[in-house]
């Protein structure tokens, strides 16, 4: 599950990475002109040179013995801080440009700060034989780690804000997202389906729901059910069996809805390839704009 979990991790990044590439800076700046060919073709080798530079970073970590804690701890350092500005300029129409970069960079460079300040000040490193002050036992402490994090969330979110309310901008039109963006070639007829998805009332479902549940939920797991578990103190065996017992519960629940749910929802398809019966694709194709409606009886009986 592990190494599942690695590689699949990695696959997404040289995707998305090379992506980032091909279209917001070769596209972009280097070539607005291109072509499907170009870009698929800047996309492979963006997948190959981060691929090699992902393999070179990680025989560079071990060589210097950074284990797999110390690196995904740091994460939240060194990448927390774009997590608020992101959400906030997907989330609020008055967000500016200024405040999520400001934001961004300023926590992430506030959480740097702050993780070694904590970890200089450590007086007593867990390992022996390491001395106070900046070293990879105490960079590698929880509690300044944890330091380096909280300020990369919370000081870009409040960056982010404060900007925002002085700069005090126009709300922002979301139409431009969906007539502003140029497609590299042109598109195929627009579904029905697509069509729904795309709408402004769909749209409006969808972020109430991610209000609801992703922000709920994470106010939930980050903030209130840690509050909850302070009066309990140190753990006693029992309290500790129970809170083990709620986390393999949990994570066996998340499987089985990762597993499950997709295959409830391509169930249709998944029955058309076992039953070799061919989709309909007519009953979600919408006409085109301009496109003459064919009466089905005539051409038949012409055919």
């Amino acid at each position: 599950m592990l190494f599942m979990a690695i590689t699949s991790t990695g696959s997404a990044e040289a995707i998305a990475v090379s992506s980032l590439f091909s279209y917001d800076v070769y596209r972009k700046y280097l070539n607005p002109k291109a072509t499907t060919e170009d870009i698929l073709r800047v996309s492979k080798y963006g997948v190959i040179f981060y691929c090699c530079f992902q393999g070179f970073l990680a025989w560079m970590l071990w060589g210097i013995g950074l284990g797999l804690g110390w690196v995904y701890n740091f994460m939240g350092v060194v990448i927390g801080s774009a997590v608020p500005p992101v959400a906030m300029v997907l989330l609020w129409d008055k967000c500016t440009a200024t405040a999520a970069m400001t934001g961004a960079w300023g926590g992430q460079i506030g959480a740097v700060i702050t993780w070694l300040v904590v970890a200089a000040n450590i007086e007593d490193p867990p390992l022996s034989g390491n001395k106070p002050g900046i070293n990879l036992d105490t960079t590698g402490n929880i509690n300044a780690q944890l330091g380096g994090c909280m300020t990369s969330i919370l000081l870009s979110m409040a960056l982010c804000y404060i900007i925002t309310k002085i700069q005090n901008p126009e709300p922002f039109d979301w139409n431009i997202m969906r007539e502003g963006i140029s497609l590299v070639e042109k598109p195929p007829p627009r579904s029905v389906q697509w069509e729904h998805e795309h709408s402004a009332e769909f749209l409006a479902d969808a972020r109430a729901w991610i209000m609801k549940y992703g922000v709920g939920g994470s106010i939930f797991l980050v903030v209130i059910w840690p509050l909850m578990t302070l009066p309990w103190g140190v753990f006693s065996e029992s309290l500790y069996s129970l809170w083990a017992s709620v986390a393999l519960a949990w994570g066996f629940a998340g499987a089985l809805i990762i597993v499950a749910l997709p295959i409830y929802e391509n169930i249709d398809t998944i029955q058309a390839v076992l039953t070799c019966t061919p989709i309909n694709k007519d009953a979600t194709q919408a006409p085109r704009t301009g496109d003459t409606p064919v009466d089905t009886k005539d051409s038949s009986n012409e055919a």
